[in-house]
């Protein structure tokens, strides 16, 4: 898992460096007179009044409100911000296993979050609806034009034979071309 600050179907980027976070970062080690304990929500509430400051003097205000958040964090946290928002997390951590824990956790079948989580493209709205509306919630899950769904993925095999048993003998083969995925949503003139 890499992580990142926003869903992937928002357009709201921080537009921040990896450069100017470093440098923020190591001029952040002075140390607040009170620090309050930073919660997620805390963090990404501040995160998105980041992302939203624009105009004229933004990069500024950006860069200001960014070091005063890193230097409240603790060494470790403001690590992981960084990481974030570079979404370079890389906790060890695999979409497959968030998504079979929210399954345990919400008592519905594995199949269903997956099924949810493809639909949505967003993790914490695939496990808000299964922990909350459960079974119920999931199936209510639908396309939704221009809301980005993930690609599906081909499972690897050893040889035919497998592949055949396992789909029944009803197999459909394509060819592997290297390339960029892109989705293209279009509503009348709306691309």
């Amino acid at each position: 898992m890499t992580g990142s600050v926003f869903p992937e179907k928002e357009d709201q980027v921080l537009e921040i460096s990896g450069k100017t976070l470093l440098r923020l970062f190591s001029e952040s080690k002075q140390l607040p007179l009170q620090k309050s304990p930073l919660t997620i929500t805390s963090l990404f509430n501040q995160l998105q009044r980041i992302a939203s400051i624009a105009g004229r003097g933004s990069r500024s205000k950006k860069e200001a409100a960014l070091s005063t958040l890193i230097s409240q964090a603790s060494e470790t946290d403001a690590e992981y911000i960084i990481r974030i928002i570079l979404t370079e997390l890389r906790i060890g951590l695999a979409e497959g296993l968030i998504l079979e824990a929210t399954s345990l956790a919400a008592n519905v079948k594995l199949e269903l979050v997956k099924r949810s989580y493809a639909l949505t493209g967003d993790l914490g709205e695939t496990a808000t609806k299964a922990l909350t509306e459960h079974e119920e919630g999931l199936n209510k899950i639908e396309l939704k034009l221009f809301d980005p769904i993930k690609p599906m993925l081909p499972d690897t095999a050893s040889d035919f034979a497998s592949i055949f048993s396992l789909h029944h003998g009803t197999t459909a083969l394509d060819y592997k071309l290297d390339g960029t995925r892109v989705q293209i949503h279009k509503q009348g003139q709306d691309v």
